[in-house]
């Protein structure tokens, strides 16, 4: 069975290097780097609804974060203190920080609800019938009368064979008597 795997996005506005903040970060020495750490943070921050957390498995907040996107520290650091300043991430407290302009920018979907999604984006809409993916679907009972069928062939198949040759046997000795 496979398991049911979850997709998360994050939605760049169309405008996104045309902000203020971001037209800052580029006038930087390091300001690309930045930005493009930046973008890690909010990749990292996807799975807990913009949230980071510091779990104090190393020395500082930067530290443990650089190691989790896979940055460099210092980077990192200016990064982190320069979008507090822009009140881009908010510390909630010594172990959380939130990213404050992730909140629309956000989504995540189950791999069943993007198959189904795909399924009725490619199914024509008809108002008066429902849609359903039960054309996908195979319950057990169908299975199971397929493998009941098969089963059925293969012992007509070995019936035939057996009764031919108990035919042929008996011709044998019916032969040998005479």
């Amino acid at each position: 069975m496979s398991e049911n795997k979850k997709y998360y996005w994050l939605k760049l506005k169309k405008d996104f290097f045309e902000s203020k903040m971001i037209k800052i970060l580029r006038t930087f020495e390091k300001g690309n780097e930045m930005i493009l750490t930046f973008l890690k943070i909010e990749l990292h921050s996807l799975v807990n609804d913009g949230y980071v957390y510091f779990e104090n498995m190393l020395p500082s907040f930067e530290q443990e974060l650089a190691v989790a996107i896979d940055e460099n520290i210092d980077i990192v650091k200016l990064t982190v203190e320069t979008l507090l300043k822009f009140g881009a991430i908010k510390k909630i407290d010594e172990n959380t920080y939130y990213l404050t302009i992730i909140e629309d920018c956000i989504g995540s979907e189950s791999s069943s609800a993007n198959r189904v999604r795909k399924h009725r984006n490619t199914e024509k809409c008809n108002d008066d019938e429902l849609q359903c993916n039960a054309e996908m679907l195979h319950c057990n009972t169908e299975i199971e009368k397929e493998k009941s069928k098969s089963k059925s062939k293969s012992r007509d198949r070995e019936d035939k064979k057996t009764s031919a040759f108990s035919l042929q046997k008996k011709a044998e000795v019916l032969m040998c008597k005479t």
